[in-house]
């Protein structure tokens, strides 16, 4: 695309020196390049997700949405919410950019979202983290929204309000919070067309 090489094989042999992240020779080239317009690299980039699993310029929101989502750190994480019509298309693009983020989790209806605590024959509890916790610094890839149980959704929406994650109760010490620092990915399937419906 444009002459230029696939970015994302580059984008994933970033080089950490000394807590800053020195980008590759190709990528600034690219960003030299295209800076006589501020959004030639943005695009470039944003195509560049997905690669052909992916077609190129499909999804042009949703994949700047993603870049943002990646670039947000900390508490100031953006969480995101696709809704479309193809849900298979986006549900592709979202997997494939997540690949980029240090700490990938998959939520299953299996999963524990916030830990458990696993006793043993005496009584004893050890947390094991749930994914909010492993998926810290990176993204929690949720799927489809609707099919998430009531409670769990009910969950998702107490930890991005209060932007924590609480863990349950050992005993003799009640649970812990902590701040929540990976986004929160998923999918809604969207109306073809809308109604707006107001109520005096």
């Amino acid at each position: 695309m444009w002459g230029v090489e696939p970015l994302l094989p580059v984008l994933q042999r970033q080089v950490v020196v000394s807590g800053s992240v020195q980008l590759p020779s190709s990528l600034v080239t690219l960003y030299h390049s295209l800076a006589t317009s501020p959004w030639s690299f943005v695009l470039s980039l944003a195509l560049q997700l997905a690669g052909p699993e992916v077609p190129s310029y499909s999804l042009i929101t949703l994949r700047l949405a993603l870049l943002l989502s990646l670039a947000s750190s900390g508490a100031e994480r953006l969480h995101l919410l696709a809704s479309g019509r193809d849900l298979v298309l986006a549900h592709r693009l979202l997997r494939a950019a997540q690949q980029l983020c240090p700490f990938p989790a998959l939520y299953s209806q299996q999963s524990s979202l916030q830990g458990s605590v696993d006793r043993d024959s005496t009584g004893a509890g050890c947390l094991q983290a749930g994914l909010l916790q492993r998926a810290q610094g990176g993204v929690l890839f949720l799927g489809d929204i609707a099919s998430l149980k009531p409670a769990v959704r009910q969950q998702l929406l107490r930890t991005v309000e209060t932007n924590t994650v609480c863990s349950p109760a050992l005993p003799h010490s009640p649970g812990m919070e902590q701040p929540l620092t990976c986004a929160l990915w998923g999918l809604a399937e969207g109306s073809s067309t809308s109604t707006c419906t107001t109520t005096q």
